[in-house]
């Protein structure tokens, strides 16, 4: 089974490109067309500019709080592949986890900002204990696959105990 936001990711990009593009070109008409400090449809023109900015820096800060990220996830050959990456603006390093489905001792998963950042951990049985990994962001994967990823974790782990 594979589960995987590529779709989602490529939205979030595409909007955050195209609302910057946007945002530019309205700035530049906005002056161009309008040189004087005349109001424009009745209202500052500062503040024609000053509310999309607004707008679109809330849209960044929320992103980065909940560190939207590009999750894949693989059970194929009884080899658990996760492959993940945030989307923020700075610092998209790529990681990869890969845990044999027999040695997954067990999972969490933590919510965050009003239940809108939720992180997954994976812990690898060792030895006598659990390795735990790093969390990552599953934020941006949609109710349904985030369900479909909690169920094949949770049937693995009630499998080994």
């Amino acid at each position: 089974m594979v589960i995987e936001n590529g779709k989602q990711t490529v939205q979030f990009k595409g909007q955050r490109i195209l609302y910057a593009i946007l945002l530019g070109i309205m700035v530049v008409l906005l002056f161009y067309l309008f040189p004087e400090e005349t109001p424009v449809f009745g209202i500052s023109k500062w503040a024609v500019v000053g509310i999309p900015v607004i707008v679109y820096i809330l849209f960044i800060i929320y992103h980065f709080i909940i560190n939207s990220s590009y999750v894949y996830f693989s059970n194929e050959k009884g080899i658990l592949v996760f492959r993940f990456f945030s989307m923020r603006l700075l610092g998209e390093s790529r990681k990869s986890i890969e845990i044999p489905a027999d040695q997954l001792g067990a999972f969490s998963i933590e919510k965050g900002f009003f239940g809108r950042r939720i992180d997954l951990t994976l812990f690898k049985r060792v030895g006598r204990g659990n390795a735990k990994y790093p969390p990552f962001s599953i934020s941006l994967l949609p109710r349904k696959e985030r369900d479909k990823l909690i169920h094949v974790l949770n049937s693995l782990v009630s499998v080994e105990k």
